[in-house]
């Protein structure tokens, strides 16, 4: 049977957008073991065996001392690039694939693409640890030192009180999407069998449930940073977890915050199988 030209049209589009579905599936996996990793690490932090102040920047340089650790870097690094890829092709697919219209729509692509930037920059890191030409400790810059620049040009005050309130709004729709499981609509669980999709359901919850209080925590520091014109309290991932651990019964509380991120990366995992990309 010949095919037709519709058919043949379809088949050439189908192409790319399988291939690119299967790298985006493998970013997933590969951003959430840097999850898994990071709340390994804040576990130790939590028994006391290192310091509380982990990101996925420490996870990715925790690995080069491992055994095959420049290579596994190096496929981090690549599945990482995947995933943001993945996320710009999302910012940028056919509007008739996306499930949000007007505002939403567009405040979902915006979204979309910083994730993209976000974890290309991150796998710009990996792939300088991997190939042995980025160095195996931090070069010392701190969020306290992005937002002293950003305090010091026009409008700065505002441009950080603006950051902060936008990660407070990100934790709000964090556990927003806990509390109803609203990530479920993109995901496509109708093969999994009732336990196996309420376990999907529960990492999802709590995964977000921990990310919102982180992203939460980083809002209320960068307004505070912004309102007292004091840049030391702006904390990244790092620093937010050891403000954590410094409170009473902090190493139990950051024990917690460990599990959650561990479990937030084993849904990322399990999205990268079962999320209808739509690309």
């Amino acid at each position: 049977m010949t095919e037709t030209k519709e058919q043949h049209a379809v088949g050439v589009m189908a192409g790319p957008a399988a291939w690119a579905t299967r790298i985006t599936r493998f970013g997933y996996v590969a951003n959430g073991v840097v999850y898994m990793l990071v709340g390994l690490l804040a576990l130790d932090a939590s028994l006391g065996a290192r310091s509380p102040e982990v990101s996925r920047e420490e996870a990715l340089r925790a690995i080069v001392y491992e055994p095959f650790g420049r290579v596994i870097l190096l496929v981090i690094a690549l599945g990482l690039a995947g995933y943001s890829l993945g996320h710009i092709l999302m910012a940028a697919r056919d509007p008739e694939k996306d499930d949000w219209k007007g505002v939403a729509s567009i405040v979902n692509r915006v979204a979309h693409a910083v994730n993209g930037l976000l974890h290309l920059s991150l796998a710009l890191v990996a792939a300088q640890l991997g190939s042995g030409l980025g160095p195996t400790t931090s070069d010392g810059r701190t969020p306290a030192d992005w937002t002293r620049e950003l305090l010091s040009v026009r409008y700065g005050q505002a441009l950080v009180v603006g950051m902060g309130l936008g990660f407070i709004g990100l934790a709000l729709y964090q556990l927003y999407r806990a509390y109803t499981a609203r990530f479920r609509k993109a995901l496509t669980l109708a093969e999994l069998s009732r336990s196996q999709d309420r376990w999907v359901t529960w990492t999802g919850r709590i995964g977000y449930t921990v990310r919102a209080i982180i992203y939460a925590l980083m809002g209320i520091f960068l307004v505070r940073a912004a309102v007292t014109f004091n840049p030391e309290e702006a904390r990244g991932l790092g620093q937010t977890l050891a403000v954590i651990a410094s409170q009473d019964y902090g190493l139990y509380l950051l024990g917690a915050v460990s599990v959650g991120l561990f479990t937030f990366g084993v849904y990322v995992i399990l999205a990268g199988r079962y999320r209808d990309f739509r690309l």
